[in-house]
């Protein structure tokens, strides 16, 4: 199976469930390849799979991708087909989506998808076990920041420890798969760490322990911040959690940049508000390896009579504009006035009454 880009992390999107016995999970992952090469896709080991291109499109004749034996093939990987795929997979009483995000580059050697610091690392091995496989007798060659190295034939580069080995290391191998030859790359990169180098947790920024007013029937969003720890590598997930398998919960994330800092967001939307929503904690969750934090909000109802009191305040706001508009064109009004009462007097010879 293709080795996921460095970015590769997983988020269990919803719990939800379904007909009352029926428990479905959503998986995300992210991939980074580069065109012209092969690459595998599998979300279970199992046959009994179903495969899509999102958001509903069939993968039948799309050119260079092929179902086999339950996996995605890209035979090879084209600029075209960067997007997301769609696998669904049952067992039992549980349904697993996953969905890959798939980008595909325009360059010679993929992203790096795994990393080694330079002093724990005596050899580098290509990650592509899946092409070995398929053909035992592929040819491997190795690059260094995408320069070729003499290395051939090969599946573990040795290194030394010195830092004059940083860099990207590429391992290309070229295989038959189907009567059909291709290449398949795999990139390590090796790293030194300062030595002030630290790894901190994640910290929520909002909510801490917040009560919000909702009006059932209505939608309502919620929002959530939170610190991404420093050198995290990637590995900080966000979601929002509410220990009930009867509510499906539907939000996005992003990271956005602010001075030296990087944040995740996340915006839960519920589409309408139900008795379900009420007096139930929302929790957000952001974790990583090195420690989690959360925040919690809690929904309960809109008092009528504090309804009515915002309704009656905005009736007299809107009053008071009018009036406002009223005074300010008094003038305009009256002439207004005169005028339209002339011209209804000429027509039907009744006389009006000026002020």
């Amino acid at each position: 199976m293709m080795a996921p880009s460095f970015s590769f992390r997983w988020v269990l999107l919803s719990a939800l469930w379904i007909a009352g016995s029926e428990t479905q999970y959503t998986e995300l992952r992210t991939y980074t390849t580069s065109a012209g090469l092969a690459f595998k896709l599998q979300c279970s080991e199992t046959q009994n799979v179903s495969w899509s291109r999102v958001p509903d499109q069939r993968l039948e004749g799309i050119s260079g991708i092929n179902i086999q034996g339950g996996a995605l093939w890209f035979l090879p990987a084209d600029l075209s087909h960067s997007g997301s795929y769609s696998c669904l997979t049952r067992n039992g009483d549980e349904t697993w989506t996953t969905i890959f995000d798939v980008s595909v580059e325009n360059k010679t050697c993929p992203r790096f998808n795994r990393k080694d610091e330079i002093t724990r690392t005596k050899e580098i091995t290509c990650l592509l076990s899946h092409i070995f496989e398929i053909d035992p007798q592929a040819q491997v060659t190795w690059r260094n920041n995408c320069h070729p190295l003499s290395v051939t034939n090969s599946k573990v580069l040795p290194i030394n420890r010195s830092k004059d080995m940083i860099g990207l290391y590429t391992c290309f191998v070229s295989f038959t798969f189907g009567g059909q030859h291709y290449s398949a790359a795999q990139t390590t990169e090796i790293y030194s760490r300062s030595k002030d180098y630290v790894v901190t947790k994640p910290e929520i920024i909002y909510p801490k322990e917040e009560t919000q007013k909702v009006t059932l029937g209505e939608s309502y969003t919620l929002n959530c911040k939170a610190l991404i720890g420093k050198n995290d590598n990637r590995e900080t997930v966000i979601y929002w959690d509410t220990g009930l398998k009867n509510l499906e919960l539907h939000y996005n994330r992003s990271i956005v940049k602010e001075g030296e800092r990087d944040y995740m967001l996340s915006t839960l939307y519920i589409p309408e508000v139900t008795e379900e929503h009420l007096y139930t904690n929302f929790t957000c969750v952001v974790t990583h390896p090195r420690g989690s934090d959360s925040g919690n909000v809690l929904l309960i109802p809109v008092s009528q009579n504090e309804r009515y009191y915002w309704i009656g305040v905005g009736l007299v706001v809107l009053l008071i504009l009018l009036c406002a508009v009223a005074f300010l064109f008094r003038v305009d009004l009256v002439l207004a006035y005169r005028a339209v009462c002339s011209s209804s007097a000429i027509n039907s010879g009744v006389h009006c009454c000026h002020c």
